[in-house]
Order: C-alpha cells, then sequence, then structure tokens
C-alpha cells in the first residue's frame, strides 16, 4: 500500500521526535500507510502510547562512511511506495537524499527545519543537496526567508509552520513544594549553566525550592558531564533533580508552579507550548521565536540569556504571587488552544502535502490524506 514516512535521524524525546510523531499518527489511516523512520541513533522509547497503527523502522547507522543503511532505506521506501518523505532535520534531509540516488524511488520530499538558527549553509553539497527539496518547512521567518532565498522557493513552498502540542484536561494548580520545571535536553544550545545558577540564587530566597530538570541526559555526554561538575559544585542535590528522558512529561507538568528555559539559542521549542498548554507561567530567555508569542499571550516573562540574576527575580516573582502566576497561566493555555494546537499545525502540514501530491500526479493518494 502506498503511503508517506516521517524521517529522522535519532529516537528519543524532544519536540522534533513529538511533532514527528504526531503527524505519523495524524496520516495513518486505512488506506495510507504512515511510517516512522530512524536512520542512525536509537535512545530510549518514543511516546509508544501514540504511535498506534504506524510502521516503525530502524536503519541503524552507525558511521558516516555506513552505506548499508542508505542502501536498505532507500529499498524500503521503492518497495512501500513511499510517495511522500518528510525528512526532520538536516542529517535525516542528507540521508533521504543519497537513499534516493540508490534506488528508483521517486517522492516527493520536504524538509522541516526544527532549529530556526542556522546563519550559514554548512558545506559545499548543500545547494545540491537542499536544492532538490520540493518544499520547507521552517519554526522562524529569519530562517523561512533564508531557504526562500538560498533555494528559490516560492512562498507556498518555503512556509513557516508554528510546532503544535495536545492539550489535555484542565490542570488542578500545583500546592505542593514550590517547583520550577525545565524541560530540556542537555545539550550546549540549552545553558543548563544559567539554570543551575538561578537555581542556586533562588534556594537562597526559597530554601525549600524545587527545580526539576527533564531531559536527555546521554546526548551530549562532554556537556553533561560539565554540568555534573556545576552542580556539584553549586551544592545543588535535593534542590536541583535531574530526572533525565521520561515518558511522564505532562504528569511532571502538573506537579510544577512555573515553566522554565534558560536556552542560548532557540528556535521555537515545543516545551514552551507545552508549559502554556499544561496552564504554567513561563520564565525563559530571549531568544529564537518563542519571547514573541510570551508577548502576544502575556503569558510569562521574557529574560536576557546567561543572566541568572534576572531568570531569579523573574521566578521568584511568580513563585511569591499565585494569582499572578495563575492569570500568566491561564492566559498561555488559551493562546496556544487558538494558534498552536495539534489540529492547526496537522491542517497546516495536510494543506502542503495536497498540494505537492498533485502537482507531482500523485493525485491518489492526495485523495487519501483528504480527510
Amino acid at each position: 500500500m502506498t503511503g508517506v514516512a516521517q524521517v529522522m535521524n535519532s529516537l528519543g524525546r524532544s519536540g522534533l521526535e513529538y511533532v514527528a510523531s504526531r503527524l505519523a499518527q495524524a496520516f495513518a489511516q486505512p488506506d495510507c500507510d504512515s511510517h516512522l523512520l530512524v536512520t542512525s541513533r536509537v535512545s530510549g522509547d518514543l511516546f509508544d502510547e501514540m504511535l498506534g497503527d504506524v510502521r516503525v523502522e530502524f536503519f541503524r547507522r552507525t558511521w558516516p562512511l555506513d552505506l548499508s543503511p542508505i542502501r536498505r532505506l532507500g529499498r524500503y521506501l521503492e518497495e512501500n511506495d513511499i510517495q511522500l518523505v518528510h525528512s526532520h532535520n538536516w542529517v535525516s534531509a542528507y540521508q533521504v537524499w543519497a537513499a534516493l540516488r540508490m534506488s528508483s524511488a521517486r517522492p516527493v520530499h520536504v524538509l522541516h527545519d526544527h532549529c530556526g538558527s542556522y546563519d550559514e549553509w554548512r558545506g559545499p553539497l548543500d545547494r545540491v543537496v537542499l536544492g532538490s527539496l520540493d518544499a520547507v518547512f521552517t519554526v522562524t521567518e529569519p530562517v523561512r526567508e533564508r531557504f526562500a532565498r538560498l533555494l528559490g522557493l516560492g512562498a507556498d513552498r518555503a512556509l513557516r509552520l508554528p510546532n503544535g502540542v495536545a492539550l489535555g484536561p484542565e490542570r488542578t494548580p500545583w500546592t505542593g513544594r514550590p517547583t520550577v520545571i525545565q524541560v530540556a535536553n542537555f545539550h550546549v544550545a540549552k545553558a543548563h549553566d544559567t539554570a543551575f545558577r538561578s537555581a542556586a540564587l533562588l534556594r537562597e530566597r526559597i530554601p525549600d525550592l524545587h527545580w526539576v530538570c527533564v531531559g536527555d541526559l546521554e546526548e551530549n555526554l562532554e556537556y553533561t558531564g560539565r554540568m555534573r561538575e556545576l552542580f556539584d559544585a553549586l551544592e545543588l542535590e535535593g534542590c536541583v533533580e535531574l530526572v533525565g528522558g521520561c515518558s511522564d512529561v505532562r504528569e511532571r507538568l502538573r506537579k510544577a508552579n512555573v515553566g522554565v528555559l534558560t536556552s542560548d539559542t532557540e528556535g521555537l521549542p515545543v516545551s514552551i507550548l507545552e508549559y502554556m498548554a499544561e496552564s504554567l507561567p513561563v520564565v525563559m530567555t530571549d531568544v529564537g521565536q518563542a519571547p514573541r508569542l510570551l508577548e502576544e499571550s502575556q503569558a510569562g516573562i521574557v529574560v536576557p540569556p546567561q543572566d541568572p540574576e534576572s531568570c531569579r527575580d523573574a521566578l521568584a516573582g511568580l513563585l511569591g504571587d499565585p494569582s499572578e502566576a495563575a492569570t500568566l497561566g491561564q492566559r498561555g493555555r488559551e493562546y496556544v488552544g487558538r494558534s498552536f494546537s495539534d489540529e492547526v499545525m496537522i491542517d497546516s502540514v495536510r494543506a502542503l502535502y495536497l498540494d505537492l501530491l498533485r502537482e507531482g500526479g500523485k493525485v491518489e493518494l492526495a485523495e487519501r490524506l483528504r480527510g
């Protein structure tokens, strides 16, 4: 049976994987196969409860010159009549490009850039590889404009796509130990050093502070090692909890008072939308697209990056004023429901899929996906 494939190079728990898995689930239909293809690193589980009838395959490429998994990916696309491939980062876009040149498969190929912070092309092959794309999704307008300009894509083929999240039931306000939650995998851009220093300063004002760090600790072991050294130097044991990757993020969010992100660079992080969906007020650094959302929704406080004192002050204010925190949290939930729900994201993707498939002569699949 013909189908659609979401492709990524690793399997873990982050915003990228969340979006890819939600799209895979959305396009799993009785008359259309939906595939989730993982080309390289395997790390943990991925929203098993969400995948349903999605076909998940692993190709386990372990080093850059290992071409065997790429050949198998090409055969898979050919044998399963995949007519549309949605790559969820630059690495997987390169891998799909190579796989297609080793097979007779000729699907529509879409790149989804979730990072939103690229300033330069990364190598001499970029124009060749990325120039073969049929369309690009980005999370920020500056990167959308860069793709459109450098690849010659029209406005209908270089699109800004806000991430989406699911709205759960209304959250009961947390009345336990004062709790800050940070959902961010451990890698350099997330600046956990700022978070740890902020937590140490905030603990001086709120001695029973609980700061929960949810995120993959294995993604960058060198960075995680440096953060553990800082953790020990600041004597954060008992105050900051390093949870690692986990499957109960929503339950963790429901047992917190404030959501925080201390990144040095960002696109439009799903974690911010998750905080807002759970009616948490937000404190985040002034990077990427998300601060604009906080300004539009009036759902949180934006602070300078690498400024633990400003972060501490913002968090202390919200933890000390539950009424104001609840007001900001409710604004955020309403805003996400209007503009950043899963349904809004999926409808936007579906519209582009249909246009591309019809343009490419794959009309039968387009009709099946019309919904």
